[in-house]
């Protein structure tokens, strides 16, 4: 069993590399796209088995794990060993659909989704719980993954039947949204071992907790 020390330089990105030459804050964005453009039936947040897991995953380099939008999911999926793997532990968007009327416009959003993570309580991932290749991760380790989406960016949230049942406007457009919470960037070929693999990752707020266990079957 391995908490943390030293850093695990095999298994996980740093929060200062730009993993693929691209930094963490264009990820996250890049994930929330590839979640928010998905709706409700079929996402892969609101999936309590996995069996969405695969969908809209077109990235060459990186496959994307969802939370639990409603709280706590186990799920099965299978990847590629050959790609990297980004998740958040807890994470929060807040959108001009969402605020429109919060005064200060879209520069004020990013001061409601860092309201959520200012009030981070505990994290917590385990990879490969009760084997020989078990890491365990708490918050203190994990309080440096912290990605914060200052300026606010595009998201395409406003897609039909939406995950967060907002109303699209119209005419639609791609409104202006700012992110911010706790995330994991594992390499590619984490594991050396292809076949089943697990993943727990757990994360409290002062008003939310979320909890999700992944059985992954890597692939060649």
């Amino acid at each position: 069993m391995s908490i943390f020390t030293p850093f695990p330089t095999n298994l996980l990105f740093k929060r200062d590399e730009q993993p693929f030459n691209k930094p963490w804050e264009q990820w996250t964005a890049d994930w929330w796209n590839w979640l928010l453009q998905i709706p409700k039936p079929g996402n892969p947040a609101d999936d309590p088995t996995g069996s969405n897991c695969a969908t809209a995953q077109t990235d060459p380099q990186v496959w994307f794990l969802a939370g639990a939008y409603r709280g706590r999911a186990k799920r099965k999926c299978s990847i590629s060993i050959q790609k990297g793997i980004l998740f958040p532990i807890i994470n929060d968007e807040e959108s001009d659909i969402e605020k429109k009327s919060a005064a200060g416009g879209p520069g004020a959003l990013p001061s409601f989704s860092k309201d959520d993570s200012d009030n981070m309580i505990s994290l917590n991932v385990i990879i490969d719980e009760g084997t020989s290749n078990e890491y365990v991760f708490y918050t203190g380790f994990l309080s440096q993954f912290r990605v914060s989406l200052i300026n606010p960016v595009n998201l395409n949230i406003a897609v039909n039947n939406n995950l967060f049942d907002l109303p699209v406007p119209a005419p639609p457009q791609i409104p202006q949204a700012s992110a911010d919470g706790y995330w994991l960037f594992l390499k590619p070929h984490w594991t050396i071992q292809t076949g089943q693999h697990t993943l727990y990752f757990y994360g409290k707020e002062d008003d939310y907790e979320t909890e999700v266990t992944y059985t992954l079957n890597m692939l060649p």
